[in-house]
């Protein structure tokens, strides 16, 4: 078995002398007892870049094993092809986390290959700028972390919206975003030894400089995870992360209505 892993291994660092053996990796994916090789051979086809590969790694979404899950959504990311959109939003609602937060990955990844203007890029040509000035997250008192590590989420989506700046620039309009974490709660699940987490934000979206409130909004989520001290907390970032998208979504909603 040890012999296997290494051979795959070796054609993982060398796709040029693998890339015609995709038939061999889908054996080794879809029937290998180890889910080691499992893993690396779904790791093979995304460094591959060969769209026969596409198929195969949506199969592996529903390994038994979450690790080769794990990888095959990363692959997929890799590959790029929108084909695999509907798939890897169906894997946000995979049982463990490390397999949702791969899935969230891959599809922005995806999404921002399809179009480029999400991403840091630039602004789309000729469309109106705006300026985001964003408040420090308030709220969780008992965990400040969790606060920090919501702004940093919430100022990372904003980051990717179209036409958005959090730098001043003269003559763009300027609006305030300010987000407070209104809960971040566990509570038993009611099945087995799980948990569920839940998680609220709450967003203002005001016009500069009077402060003046056009959006009041509340957003977040809820996860059933294992009640295990790790499991929680990587379920509350999950949660926030989650939360920080919905931040971004419903900003920019609100300059789609200004432009």
């Amino acid at each position: 078995m040890k012999t296997r892993v290494a051979s795959l291994i070796f054609f993982a660092l060398s796709t040029v002398a693998f890339a015609d053996r995709v038939d061999e990796l889908e054996q080794a994916l879809r029937s290998d007892p180890s889910y080691k090789v499992r893993a690396q051979a779904a790791i093979v086809l995304g460094n591959l870049k060969d769209p026969r590969g596409v198929p195969l790694l949506l199969r592996a979404l529903h390994d038994s094993e979450a690790s080769v899950r794990i990888v095959a959504a990363a692959s997929l990311g890799r590959l790029g092809d929108p084909a695999a959109l509907a798939a890897l939003r169906a894997s946000m609602s995979d049982t463990e986390l490390p397999v949702r937060t791969a899935a969230g990955k891959a599809i922005a990844a995806i999404e921002a290959e399809r179009d480029p203007s999400r991403s840091a890029a630039g602004p789309s040509a000729g469309a109106r700028r705006f300026v985001l000035e964003v408040s420090p997250t308030m709220g969780s008192k008992s965990d400040p972390r969790l606060a920090k590590y919501a702004h940093d989420q919430i100022i990372a989506q904003l980051r990717l919206l179209k036409n958005v700046t959090l730098t001043p620039e003269p003559g763009a309009p300027r609006y305030f975003v300010d987000t407070t974490i209104a809960k971040v709660v566990t509570g038993p699940a009611g099945k087995g030894n799980r948990v569920t987490v839940e998680c609220d934000i709450g967003v203002i979206i005001a016009a500069y400089p009077a402060h003046s409130m056009q959006v009041m909004a509340q957003v977040g989520g809820c996860l059933d995870e294992p009640n295990d001290p790790k499991g929680i907390a990587d379920a509350k970032n999950f949660c926030l992360s989650d939360a920080a998208k919905q931040v971004a979504e419903k900003v920019q909603t609100y300059l789609k209505g200004v432009q």
